[in-house]
């Protein structure tokens, strides 16, 4: 009696498995087969890098990098590269050497600007002799400044034009 009731398990496990059984496979149609992607990657020009993937396990493109640009601000202005935000606040110091004086030293400009990018901002001041400033991925450096200096004419404050440099 229990090789009947054994059998009779069988069979009907067997049953539900043969009705049940094209629910519970994973059919993978004919010609095509999972992929699986190698763990390499290609570095961008930026530095960055990118992995494999897709069906043909192909490299996924490198971001674009935005271009370096120049923006020239007076007292008060604001200009914005990308997702960067530069405000020329403040006129701070000019001892730049004259123009028409011989010096030993060329001198500096040193402005009071504020940096903004996405929540993050930072007020500073800016000396033009200095590395460039890096704020949020961003290469600030001032690269003229304008007017030039004269040993017999004091520039007004609101007359200076700066222009920076602004690399990501």
């Amino acid at each position: 009696m229990r090789y009947y009731l054994l059998i009779g398990a069988i069979i009907v496990v067997g049953i539900a498995l043969y009705i049940e059984w094209p629910t519970l496979s994973t059919h993978i149609p004919v010609g095509t087969q999972p992929v699986a992607c190698t763990m390499e990657a290609k570095i961008c020009p930026d530095g960055t890098a990118v992995g494999r993937t897709g069906p043909n396990c192909e490299f996924s493109a490198c971001p674009i990098p935005e271009a370096p640009a120049d923006i020239t601000l007076g007292v008060g202005e604001k200009g914005t590269v990308g997702t960067l935000s530069v405000t020329f606040n403040a006129f701070v110091q000019d001892s730049r050497c004259p123009v028409d004086v011989e010096c030993i030293q060329a001198g500096a400009v040193n402005i009071n600007v504020t940096f903004t990018s996405g929540n993050t901002t930072v007020t500073k001041n800016m000396p033009s002799d200095e590395v460039p400033q890096q704020f949020a991925g961003y290469h600030i450096s001032i690269v003229n400044i304008a007017p030039d200096r004269h040993s017999r004419e004091e520039i007004p404050p609101n007359a200076y034009r700066i222009t920076f440099h602004i690399a990501k």
